[in-house]
């Protein structure tokens, strides 16, 4: 028993340790795009763990 809990946290704190990515949606627009780009920048800095890819929705037509 003691041999599964032990295995069952090895198992709980290697997938902890993985960083998460994310992706992040943005309008068409010049200014937004600019300003959500910022912005993640700042934050991927900030948080190693938690990564955000920024990307533009593309625009129908």
């Amino acid at each position: 028993m003691k041999r599964i809990f032990v295995l069952f946290l090895m198992v709980v704190f290697s997938l902890v340790s993985f960083a998460v990515k994310l992706t992040f949606w943005t309008a068409p627009n010049a200014f937004q795009e600019e300003f959500w780009k910022t912005v993640v920048a700042q934050w991927n800095k900030m948080r190693p763990d938690i990564q955000i890819e920024v990307q533009t929705i593309p625009a129908a037509g």
